[in-house]
C-alpha cells in the first residue's frame, strides 16, 4: 500500500508533470503527498532571505492547486540535495524523479536518491504527458536480496498491471538460470 509519495518540486514542465502523476498515484492510492523544495544545488543556503520568500511564494502556489485537486499534501523544504535520500526519501512509499538525460539535468539525481534511500523510486523522463502509470511493468531480476526487495515494494504499482514482465540476463560462466521461483 502507498501511504506516502515523496515529490520533490521542479519549476518545469517536467516537474509539473511529475506532480501530475504524484495526485493521479496520491488519488488511485488513498496516499498523502510530501511536496519537497530542495532550496539548494549542492550547497547548504543558509538564511538566504530571498530564496526562502521564493520558497514560500512557490508553496502557496502548490497548496491552492494540492487544495483543488482534493489530495492530502505537506510542504517541505530542505537547504541540501543530498537530504532528499538521506531523510526524505526514506520516510516515503514512493519518491517521484525525473531522469537524467542530454536536455536537462533534475534538481535532484535520481542516481544519489537511489543509492542512499534504498526505498522505491519512480524516475519519469522528460515533461510527459504520461497518461498511463504502472500498466506494462518490467521487473529486473537477479536473485538478490535486493531484487525481491524491490519486487516487493512494488507491488501496490503492480496490482493494477495489465502485465508484468520479469527480465533476467544470466551472465555466469557456468550458465545457470535463476527462475523467480526457487532462487
Amino acid at each position: 500500500m502507498l501511504r506516502r509519495i515523496l515529490v520533490p518540486m521542479e519549476s518545469t514542465l517536467a516537474g509539473e508533470a511529475r506532480l501530475d502523476v504524484a495526485i493521479s498515484l496520491a488519488r488511485r492510492h488513498g496516499a498523502a503527498l510530501t511536496l519537497l523544495q530542495v532550496l539548494g544545488r549542492g550547497v547548504e543556503i543558509g538564511c538566504n532571505i530571498d530564496a526562502l520568500l521564493a520558497a514560500e511564494n512557490a508553496a502557496q502556489a502548490l497548496r491552492d492547486r494540492i487544495e483543488r485537486e482534493g489530495v492530502r499534501a505537506e510542504w517541505r523544504s530542505s537547504p541540501r540535495v543530498a537530504d532528499v535520500g538521506r531523510i526524505y526519501a526514506k520516510q516515503a512509499d514512493l519518491t517521484i524523479l525525473g531522469r537524467l538525460d542530454a536536455q536537462a539535468m533534475p534538481d535532484v539525481p535520481p542516481e544519489s536518491v537511489v543509492l542512499t534511500s534504498g526505498r522505491p523510486i519512480l524516475v519519469l523522463p522528460g515533461e510527459g504527458p504520461f497518461a498511463t502509470i504502472g500498466t506494462r511493468v518490467v521487473i529486473a531480476w537477479d536473485g538478490s536480496r535486493e531484487a525481491s526487495r524491490a519486487v516487493r515494494d512494488a507491488l501496490p504499482l503492480m496490482a493494477a498491471a495489465r502485465s508484468v514482465t520479469a527480465l533476467s540476463v544470466n551472465l555466469s560462466e557456468a550458465g545457470q538460470d535463476c527462475p523467480l521461483a526457487g532462487c
